[in-house]
């Protein structure tokens, strides 16, 4: 048979194999469509139970919480699973076994349903018992204006009580309100009215105190039935028997992919007698291109590579860059080899997850940072599931270093728009300032206005320190008791290059975000503390928990005190209430050294954060600082000056020195203040910031101030 006669031969051959394979990869197609959305509807399943759960979490912090979203979420999930037991894929005998461990999931589900019936109807009842406690309250003043002082004093403690239990769901509370029951059960009354008003109260009382503690155990049990486990293994054994009928399948398609490909080396070596030396120096230019746009470690396409793709780009394309979560700690706990280790494997698992997808191609452009360039997809919600999905996957995933099995976390920023490397790095930093996984580049984020603004505001602050624009204010406290102005808060403030002064707000953040932060806060304090050498009053600094952390700004605040004692001694250092502590231990180590030089400490905003009294109590706080939103309304808001009461009788029963009133800005709150017992009260109606100190100790407070 000649030459061309072979040729024809295989090319029949090949067609046929072909054909044959393309048929079997359209069942298989089939089939992995069917295995997808059995597979999509687990995953959304397990969502559901995540957001179940979250609900339930979520109605143990919010007294007042609306389960029809979780009985919304109960009904998705008993939909989703009756899809997956019909779907079509599972009818086969070989997934009996997958079925009875979903039938063994709604056994669970209908258990935990039961106990979240349970939960929402204690809910229920606390929820109510709360509700009308502080009104009866309030109530028994409005009707009995002459009532028993002792009384009253009862009901108020049981009313904190309550609120406080409530709020913390601190069992320790309960004692104080079984005190208070036990009490008012011993009350006699001459007056019909105020004996049935007892027992109302009485009875929501118990009622709280009943059932607060069954309303935690309820919680614990219902988010402990394990429905997760059990769907987890009803999904293992999905994917084995998957795995198994996709084996099948791979050999009878390994094998007619290998006629194929025989077929084809045929043709290829029918083929061959063209000029060997052509090939070989085209195979070297193109080996000598892919060097240069190749990554020497991942070997995947670089930075390189993907800017000279650019060049020519996709009608619609899609930068997912993806990076690797505190990468640096990574490369210090097992060293440079250990990081090398990381990526590759990275590398290979993210190669691994996209080699069915040929409009996706990875690349590797520098340090932890990968990107997936996709060059085609129908529409904005296919990248970002991709995006998703990878994250998904490589968090689940564990790598072997070592010995030592590391996981590790990433996020992704895409852009669909050019320039895109520039973008989807400006949405991958944004995931880390929004506590996001994934971001998609919009312009409707404001990112590129907000780097403008950032470096703005940055360059001020820079020309501040360099121009000595670092302005001390200093607000009064007046004290309520001797009606004199005996201490002052000092406030930062900046002067930009017009004259015109910008509160912490406006750049406090951006000071923290580009390292300007400790530089203004020595220069504060360093001012604060030369402005009060002088003087006889007593003073505030506001320090956060990063200036406590820092050593220079300790030793310089150290060594002030230790060479002027008597300023230690007028000194408080104010914490805000809502600043998280890492380090605990370094927080109170710098608080006993403070002490030691005689300072004392004051709890900033308190009521607008998540402090506990116990958490005040192991800093043995000095003063306790009423946040402006518990004070703005105090004259008119009945609920505020309940809470308000509670926390000054509780301060002064676990023996805090004083409270400050902060935004006392009108008369009627700074009287509503003075008859509520607070030590200090703050704000514009007692005097402005400004840069100097008043001049009249004994101000005459007559000027409202809205």
């Amino acid at each position: 048979m000649t030459v061309t006669g072979n040729i024809y031969a295989a090319v029949i051959a090949a067609f046929f194999v072909g054909a044959l394979f393309f048929y079997t990869d359209s069942q298989t197609s089939r089939l992995l469509q069917l295995h997808s959305t059995v597979y999509d509807t687990i995953g959304d399943t397990e969502r559901l139970e995540e957001q179940l759960d979250l609900h339930l979490l979520k109605a143990s912090f919010f007294i007042y919480y609306n389960f029809d979203h979780t009985h919304s979420q109960l009904r998705k999930i008993r939909k989703r699973i009756g899809e997956i037991r019909e779907n079509a894929y599972l009818q086969d005998p070989a997934f009996a076994e997958t079925l009875a461990g979903f039938r063994q999931y709604e056994a669970k589900l209908a258990e935990k349903e039961e106990l979240i019936l349970r939960f929402a109807t204690i809910n229920s009842l606390i929820q109510n018992s709360t509700t009308h406690i502080p009104s009866l309250t309030a109530r028994y003043l409005n009707l009995f204006e002459q009532g028993d002082g002792q009384y009253i004093n009862e009901l108020s403690r049981i009313t904190s009580a309550v609120f406080l239990a409530s709020r913390s769901l601190d069992k320790d509370f309960l004692t104080e309100l079984r005190q208070g029951v036990d009490i008012l059960q011993e009350y006699h009354f001459d007056d019909d009215a105020q004996a049935r008003f007892n027992q109302v109260f009485l009875s929501h009382a118990k009622i709280f105190l009943k059932y607060l503690s069954l309303y935690g155990d309820t919680l614990q049990a219902a988010l402990e039935v394990d429905t997760r486990g059990t769907l987890h293994q009803a999904k293992h054994l999905f994917l084995e028997m998957s795995l198994n009928k996709a084996d099948q399948i791979n050999r009878i398609s390994t094998l007619l992919g290998f006629g194929f490909i025989l077929s084809i080396f045929v043709i290829i070596f029918l083929l061959m007698g063209t000029d060997r030396e052509h090939k070989k120096l085209i195979a070297l230019h193109r080996k000598l291109e892919a060097s240069a746009a190749t990554d020497t470690l991942t070997q995947l396409p670089n930075r390189f590579a993907f800017e000279a793709e650019q060049k020519t780009p996709a009608d619609h394309p899609t930068l997912v860059m993806l990076n690797i979560d505190g990468f640096k700690h990574i490369n210090d706990f097992y060293g440079t080899a250990g990081g090398d280790e990381i990526l590759t494997l990275l590398s290979k698992q993210l190669k691994s997850l996209l080699h069915t997808r040929s409009d996706s191609r990875l690349f590797r452009f520098g340090a932890d940072d990968f990107g997936v360039l996709i060059t085609t997809h129908e529409n904005q919600e296919g990248p970002l599931k991709l995006a998703q999905d990878l994250i998904n996957s490589v968090e689940r995933n564990s790598f072997d270093i070592h010995g030592h099995e590391v996981q590790i976390s990433i996020r992704a920023g895409l852009a669909s728009e050019p320039p895109l490397l520039e973008r989807a790095n400006m949405a991958l930093q944004q995931t880390k300032k929004q506590r996001n996984k994934l971001v998609r580049y919009d312009a409707s984020l404001g990112i590129e206005e907000k780097v403008v603004t950032n470096q703005r505001i940055t360059r001020l602050l820079k020309n501040a320190i360099r121009r000595n624009a670092v302005i001390p204010f200093f607000q009064p406290l007046y004290n309520n008791v001797s009606k004199r102005i005996e201490h002052y808060e000092c406030l930062m403030r900046i002067q930009d290059e017009k004259g015109q002064l910008l509160a912490p707000f406006a750049f406090m953040q951006v000071a923290k975000e580009s390292r300007i932060y400790s530089a203004l806060s020595r220069i504060m304090l360093e001012k604060c503390l030369d402005r009060f050498q002088s003087s006889h009053y007593a003073f505030s600094v506001n320090l956060a928990v990063e200036d406590i952390l820092d050593p220079e700004i300790r030793e310089y605040l150290f060594d002030r005190l230790s060479s002027d004692p008597d300023l230690g001694k007028r000194m408080t250092i104010e914490l805000l209430e809502s600043e998280e502590v890492a380090d605990y231990d370094a927080l109170k180590s710098f608080l006993s050294q403070a002490r030691s030089h005689g300072c004392h400490l004051a709890i900033d905003d308190f009521g607008a954060g998540y402090s506990s009294f116990k958490h005040i109590l192991e800093l043995e706080v000095d003063q306790l600082k009423i946040d402006a939103s518990l004070i703005r309304n105090l004259d008119s808001d009945r609920e505020a000056q309940l809470l308000v009461k509670a926390i000054v009788d509780v301060a002064r029963e676990i023996g805090i020195k004083s409270t400050v009133a902060e935004f006392v800005h009108s008369r009627a709150v700074f009287e509503r203040v003075k008859n509520l017992g607070i030590d200090y009260a703050q704000g514009y109606f007692i005097g402005k910031p400004a840069e100097d100190l008043m001049a009249d100790e004994r101000p005459v407070l007559v000027e409202e101030v809205s």
